[in-house]
């Protein structure tokens, strides 16, 4: 195959089609080589951008979105190979590398294509995904953008029910989201799937976000059960640090003390880690561990969390008041 790609007579749609199948058995070799396969993948979108194939396996590969500028390049000559946003059919799914480039330019190829198809959910949740995105305020989809799902089937497509779903989370309808994510966790059991891990926390973040975080526990204790399900450490932390706030929102220290133990493994303690920390610890009697925290939190936070900061000034008072003004002022 590697012989293949460098025929230098070769046609470049050949060519294209073999350094794709390259970057594939690169990406499944043991050890993958990730590094060459965005490379090959790369090249074949410079010879022959206007293929889908190309646009695919460009947004599998994680390591060709780390490098936006080629990216971007590829994804513009493959949206001018397709035609004017007026001619182009929801079918082609030709939103979906629009949502890699700039927001203005985005929202220029985006809007005219949902005035034309009015009722594709991907224009619709993709659009909503470019105004969040934006930098100028506000920072939430204008309600003619928005998905009405009381008039709009859930689409088949469990990427843009999710897409959609975050959106909603994401412009704080938390009310929105969760029927989406609950309708996605069930349809994967309802397949014979373990649930995706990230997809349980997606859930639960709506679930605390509802102020249930006893549903939200139960959901976050299923998806930490098997970290190595989660496909980047950094997610196994978000899902850990929600399970820590949930359990913290029913009075279940310990469940909290393991949740932060496991997301240590990942990420240092912050400000508000710390406080969990040293609530649950203060809970279960072991006083000089929760004054210890305490004293963390207060030198961590500066200015932020004055409720916190007072609630662990007057808790070392209690806990250690031979040392009270010794705990650090805000």
């Amino acid at each position: 195959m590697l012989t293949a790609t460098q025929l230098p007579d070769a046609e470049p749609a050949l060519k294209a089609r073999a350094l794709r199948a390259l970057a594939t058995l690169d990406q499944q070799a043991t050890p993958p080589n990730p590094t060459a396969a965005s490379a090959e993948l790369l090249t074949a979108l410079n010879l022959t951008p206007r293929g889908p194939e190309e646009h695919r396996a460009c947004r599998r590969d994680r390591r060709v979105r780390r490098r936006p500028a080629a990216a971007e390049r590829a994804y513009r000559r493959y949206l001018a190979s397709l035609g004017t946003p007026q001619t182009l059919k929801p079918s082609q799914r030709w939103p979906r590398p629009a949502g890699r480039a700039p927001p203005a330019d985005a929202e220029a190829l985006l809007a005219p294509a949902l005035a034309a198809h009015p009722s594709d959910p991907a224009l619709t949740a993709l659009l909503a995904r470019v105004d969040l995105s934006s930098t100028t305020p506000p920072k939430s989809p204008s309600p003619s953008r928005c998905w009405k799902s009381s008039t709009q089937p859930i689409p088949q497509d469990a990427n843009i029910t999710r897409l959609l779903a975050r959106v909603y989370l994401d412009t704080d309808h938390p009310d929105q989201a969760d029927p989406l994510y609950a309708a996605l966790i069930s349809a994967q059991s309802q397949a014979g799937k373990n649930p995706d891990p990230t997809l349980l926390d997606d859930r639960a973040e709506a679930l605390l976000r509802l102020h249930r975080p006893a549903a939200a526990e139960t959901l976050l204790k299923q998806a930490v059960a098997n970290p190595a399900a989660f496909p980047t450490r950094a997610a196994l932390a978000d899902a850990a640090t929600h399970l820590a706030f949930a359990a913290a929102g029913i009075d279940d220290p310990r469940t909290t003390l393991q949740a932060l133990a496991l997301r240590a493994t990942v990420l240092p303690p912050s400000p508000s880690t710390l406080f969990l920390e040293a609530m649950a610890n203060d809970t279960l009697h072991r006083n000089a561990r929760a004054i210890d925290l305490y004293r963390q939190f207060l030198t961590a936070v500066g200015t932020d969390y004055p409720d916190q900061a007072a609630q662990a000034r007057q808790r070392l008072a209690a806990l250690a008041p031979e040392n009270k003004h010794a705990a650090p002022k805000r």
